[in-house]
């Protein structure tokens, strides 16, 4: 039986590029089966990752015999803290015999894009400060996304997939598109290669944002916030209920999920932020500040990260990121 190739990210580090330029490629030519094919596994990935999400019972994968799985969410890589969770419940759900893909980026970059995905892009706004924190801090944020700073470690996080699975490769970000390290999870040859290299760097999927489409956003946030805090909360949790709800009904999601969305805002009191958020995906925010960054001259944004100890963290963590091979497969006996 040739077992499955399970692709879980990390996030920011070229997956968009490769699922849309690469991975239908690489399935026709090595007779591989693409995950999109499959209506039954699909379904199941989506609730998956939903019953990692909300803590509920992890079923076991349907029989994923030579599939090519490419689905970054799977390593909850937003937030170090879930690393080992998910790692124990991936394994739970695929088993120890399918080989673990993880490409890993330089860390100021990775956390520098992933600020900007979620609290730009996605419109879960806070400032960066409030977004990246160290244990007693973290404990006590309470609303919006945030980011475990202390558990995050590219060493912890292969060891924990290395304990699961009898194949675990991982890979740099700037090696990714020079696909070197392919020849490790499929018998490829140079042409090979050459083709999927090309085609990874045929087109740039997505873009850096500058620091005039990020200070539009802060505007756009506190501007709003002003009117929520100036209206009647009721008129406005009604008003926003009915934009989130409009925005999940146009998701390219199944029904059941769906579904299951739309109750959990019907029976809950929506915070500004989780507002912001709805508001951004109907205005299609994103790709308005995508177009102001690709006309207007500006540097491209940087987070300015004060906190001593976390900088410090940040440079221990540049550090293991150096010592790691360009990539490397672990086998487990």
């Amino acid at each position: 039986m040739k077992k499955s190739i399970i692709h879980i990210g990390l996030a920011k580090t070229g997956t968009t590029s490769f699922q849309r330029n690469v991975l239908k490629l690489i399935c026709q030519d090595n007779k591989i089966n693409h995950y999109h094919n499959s209506e039954e596994l699909l379904q199941y990935l989506s609730q998956h990752k939903s019953n990692m999400r909300f803590n509920y019972d992890i079923k076991k994968a349907p029989d994923i015999e030579n599939y090519f799985i490419s689905m970054e969410s799977l390593s909850n890589p937003r937030d170090p803290f879930y690393w080992k969770k998910c790692a124990k419940e991936n394994f739970k759900a695929f088993g120890e015999d399918n080989h673990i893909l993880l490409v890993l980026r330089k860390p100021f970059e990775y956390l520098n894009s992933l600020y900007l995905e979620v609290c730009i892009h996605e419109g879960y706004y806070k400032n960066y400060n409030k977004f990246f924190l160290k244990k007693n801090n973290y404990i006590n944020e309470i609303s919006g996304y945030k980011f475990s700073i202390e558990d995050f470690s590219y060493t912890d996080l292969i060891n924990e997939y290395k304990k699961y699975f009898k194949k675990v490769t991982y890979v740099k970000f700037e090696e990714f598109g020079k696909f070197d390290f392919f020849y490790d999870l499929i018998n490829i040859d140079s042409n090979k290669q050459k083709k999927y290299c090309n085609a990874f760097n045929k087109n740039v999927v997505n873009i850096s944002y500058n620091y005039f489409s990020v200070l539009l956003t802060k505007i756009l946030y506190y501007l709003l916030k002003s009117i929520f805090l100036l209206l009647n909360n009721f008129l406005f949790s009604f008003l926003m209920k009915y934009i989130a709800k409009i925005y999940i009904n146009n998701l390219n999601k199944n029904e059941i999920i769906k579904k299951q969305a739309i109750e959990k805002i019907e029976n809950k009191k929506l915070n500004f932020e989780q507002v912001f958020h709805h508001i951004i995906k109907v205005l299609r925010w994103d790709k308005f500040i995508f177009y102001i960054s690709k006309i207007m001259p500006n540097k491209k944004y940087k987070i300015q990260l004060k906190d001593k100890e976390i900088l410090k963290i940040i440079e221990n963590f540049d550090n293991e990121y150096k010592k790691l091979k360009n990539y490397e497969t672990f086998i487990k006996s």
